[in-house]
C-alpha cells in the first residue's frame, strides 16, 4: 500500500508539472504587413513589437517590400526590422521568457555592423547585454545561453543601420494552476496521514 501511494504521488506530480518548459519559435509569418515601414504595436504569439514608449522603432516587414534593406527572411517571407537609429523592441505581454536563439541580418547597404542585444526584466532593468560585432548581409544565428526571466528583448545597431531578426526561439515557464497545487498538497497530506497510522 505504501508503494502504491508513492506511485500515485509520482504520477500526480508528473501530470501536474508537465509542460513547465515550452519551446516556441516566432517567425512573424502570421502578422499582416504590406509595406516597408517599421511601424510599432504588432501583436502576435503573446508578444508586442515596438511597444516601448521610450525606445519604439520596430515593425514586421516583408521581403517583397523591403528587398533594398533585407532581401530575404530567414524563413518564410517576413521578419522584424528596427527603424534605422532606433532600437527594436519585443515585449512579452504576460509573464517572462527564456531566450534561446534568433537569426540576425544587417542592412545590405551598410556592410557589417555591431548589434547590441539586451534582455530587460519586468521593470525595464537590464538583465543581459551582448554586443555582437561583424553582423553582415547574410543571416547568422545568435545563441543566448542562460537568458532567463526576460520581459523585453531589444536589438540596437551601433550606428545608423536597419537590423532584421527572424525565427526567435524561446521557452516560457508554465505556472502550475491553483487546482494542481492543491492536488499535490492533498496527495502529500494523505501520504503523511497514511504513514502516521502505520506507525
Amino acid at each position: 500500500m505504501h508503494n502504491k501511494n508513492w506511485k500515485l504521488l509520482s504520477i500526480t506530480l508528473c501530470c501536474s508539472l508537465s509542460g513547465i518548459a515550452q519551446a516556441n519559435v516566432i517567425d512573424f509569418e502570421g502578422v499582416t504587413t504590406s509595406t516597408c515601414q517599421a511601424g510599432t504595436g504588432a501583436k502576435f504569439d503573446g508578444f508586442t513589437l515596438g511597444a516601448s514608449t521610450s525606445r519604439s522603432g520596430a515593425g514586421v516587414n516583408s521581403t517583397s517590400a523591403c528587398s533594398s534593406i533585407v532581401p530575404t527572411a530567414h524563413s518564410g517571407n517576413k521578419y522584424a526590422l528596427n527603424h534605422n537609429l532606433y532600437a527594436g523592441v519585443l515585449t512579452r505581454d504576460i509573464g517572462t521568457f527564456s531566450l534561446d536563439s534568433l537569426w540576425v541580418h544587417t542592412d545590405i547597404r551598410v556592410g557589417t555592423t555591431t548589434v547590441q542585444f539586451k534582455g530587460l526584466d519586468i521593470n525595464g532593468n537590464t538583465l543581459y547585454d551582448l554586443n555582437l560585432a561583424g553582423v553582415g548581409a547574410s543571416w547568422a544565428q545568435v545563441n543566448f545561453s542562460g537568458w532567463a526571466n526576460v520581459k523585453t528583448l531589444t536589438w540596437d545597431p551601433i550606428g545608423n543601420a536597419n537590423i532584421g531578426i527572424d525565427d526567435i526561439t524561446f521557452d516560457t515557464a508554465a505556472v502550475p494552476e491553483p487546482s494542481s497545487i492543491a492536488l499535490i498538497g492533498l496527495a502529500m497530506a494523505g501520504l503523511s496521514f497514511s504513514r502516521r497510522r502505520k506507525s
